[in-house]
């Protein structure tokens, strides 16, 4: 148990400290599930035309077709496909969802919540620190 702490010094309270309740999030950070969620997407056929919007880049490195992270985009000629969601990238975005629809139709405020994602991680098992995959109702 000492070594665990000695080796996340000076993160002792991050969310993947074993000695941190499962139902409690003290911190969370950006980036963790993003590899496994574009494995998820380029396992899917055709993904290398398929249009991905995310809430936060590091998706896009890993994924084969084609990913947007603006907020705003031309909604007549971009229509994500998926949407890639995070803990982190839910409490920027919902702060102007309703802004961010009408610029682009980006509806992610929509899917947030949704009980059924075609892909999901929780983070270290906490279901409130998570990163999944939606698929778009056209």
């Amino acid at each position: 148990m000492l070594s665990s702490l000695i080796a996340i010094k000076p993160f002792y309270f991050n969310y993947t400290n074993f000695l941190l309740p499962k139902s409690a999030l003290i911190s969370d950070s950006w980036g963790y599930g993003g590899y496994e969620a574009a494995q998820y997407l380029n396992s899917l056929p055709d993904a290398e035309n398929l249009l991905v919007w995310s809430d936060y880049y590091g998706v896009c490195e890993f994924f084969v077709g084609k990913c947007l992270t603006a907020y705003s985009f031309d909604k007549e000629t971009l229509q994500p496909d998926y949407y890639v969601l995070t803990r982190r990238g839910q409490i920027r975005y919902m702060s102007r969802y309703d802004r961010w629809e009408e610029k682009s139709g980006l509806t992610a405020y929509k899917y947030y919540t949704a009980p059924n994602p075609a892909w999901l991680l929780e983070i270290d098992g906490r279901p409130g620190n998570f990163i999944k995959v939606i698929k778009v109702d056209k």
